[in-house]
């Protein structure tokens, strides 16, 4: 069942590497046309993003809402705060160790042919991404007026209505026909960079990628960890530590911190004070407080710049791709591979990422979206045990004023 479900993945990790092995043989028209696919795949996903963006965080932040003015604020400031410095921390470490000078290892790429699309379906005129988010936001404030007149509440009922069913209808599209036609997206933008000779060249240089990563994703997680320390007496610390494994693991299997959820609650509910508050709160993150997403996804995408021997963004740029980045984050896409699927505007956009550096992006992130996945969800349960820490102050401190 779960082969199935992920069936997708598979199948297009399996014709990358057909692709890899075969593509000699393949007539150039075949490649031209599969390039054309994933081209108006991209095209058609990128005229849909907005409207991703617009009824997803519509919802999250009408969900927010409902609750006390109090927790919401905290819980909001809390993933803003804390995916804000995951990026940060990632544009540092991406700078500080891949600079301009690992071009070297793909500028050959240069003087060989480039595969052009056998065609290309346009992308349809929308909304953009910025404007999106705004509208959904002035919707969320109106929707909170309560005013008591009719047309307010027949305008309103058909607002809430209406994003209703866009969300639907774009997560039905995300889930059931972008998602399962992921191979073709991915296997069009491969079969370029194999053909331009790119594919090989970036194999060899994700070995640093690797090391460099993982040693910084580690010692990221550590020091949430120690944090924990400082909350809580040094005698809990191993129980702290068992409850992450189990979301995690279930993460890293799955692919989903929304199938490691009922883990993450468990370990809420045997570990935390406050437990209706820290539940809602696993419940408002599981898919906007990622912290693996927040560093893999800037350190990868510096480090194909810098691969790739492009001009490194400035640090102006790379703070406005960090304050999107955290919005976007947002408006998860709910499938495998669906925070790059939507990163990928706003990487085109702010750090200057064209058709290749998006596909090579998306390419190394599903492979691997395993382990980013159990990074998140595991970050995820140590940042309930801060949020925990800070309901407990704000009700003593409630406490104690209105004594």
């Amino acid at each position: 069942m779960l082969f199935l479900k992920f069936f997708p993945i598979f199948a297009t990790i399996l014709l990358c590497v057909a692709i890899t092995v075969y593509e000699s043989t393949i007539p150039l028209s075949w490649k031209e046309t599969l390039l054309g696919i994933s081209m108006t795949l991209k095209n058609i996903l990128m005229s849909t993003i907005p409207f991703v963006i617009f009824s997803s965080i519509y919802k999250a932040f009408s969900k927010i809402a409902a609750e006390s003015i109090t927790f919401i604020f905290i819980i909001l400031l809390a993933i803003v705060t804390s995916n804000f410095l995951a990026v940060t921390f990632s544009g540092v470490i991406g700078y500080s160790f891949f600079t301009s000078s690992a071009g070297d290892v793909l500028q050959e790429i240069s003087s060989n042919e480039s595969l052009r699309p056998a065609f290309i379906v346009p992308m349809m005129c929308t909304i953009s991404n910025g404007t999106a988010f705004l509208l959904s936001i002035l919707c969320v404030c109106f929707g909170k007026l309560s005013i008591k007149r009719k047309w307010y509440i027949i305008l309103n009922t058909l607002i809430v209505r209406v994003i209703t069913y866009m969300g639907k209808a774009c997560l039905f599209f995300l889930r059931n026909v972008f998602f399962q036609l992921l191979p073709l997206f991915v296997g069009g933008f491969v079969m370029k960079l194999v053909y331009e000779k790119t594919f090989y060249n970036l194999v060899r240089f994700s070995g640093k990628f690797l090391v460099v990563s993982g040693i910084s994703i580690t010692c990221y997680l550590l020091v949430m960890f120690g944090g924990t320390l400082l909350l809580n007496s040094l005698r809990n610390w191993k129980k702290n530590l068992a409850g992450t494994i189990m979301p995690a693991i279930t993460a890293f299997c799955t692919m989903s911190s929304l199938a490691a959820l009922p883990f993450t609650i468990r370990n809420v509910e045997n570990g935390t004070r406050n437990k209706e508050l820290c539940i809602a709160s696993a419940n408002a993150t599981v898919t906007t407080h990622m912290v693996g997403d927040a560093v893999f996804i800037p350190l990868l995408a510096i480090a194909i710049l810098s691969a790739n021997g492009a001009i490194m963004p400035s640090c102006f740029s790379y703070m406005l791709f960090t304050v999107w980045f955290v919005l976007t984050k947002f408006s998860g896409a709910g499938v495998p591979g669906g925070t790059i699927i939507v990163m990928i505007p706003v990487l085109e956009h702010y750090l200057c990422f064209d058709e290749t550096l998006s596909m090579m992006i998306t390419m190394l992130y599903i492979v691997l979206d395993p382990l980013i996945t159990a990074c998140s969800v595991f970050a995820n349960n140590i940042f309930i045990l801060y949020l925990d820490k800070v309901f407990s102050l704000i009700k003593k401190r409630k406490a104690v004023s209105e004594y």
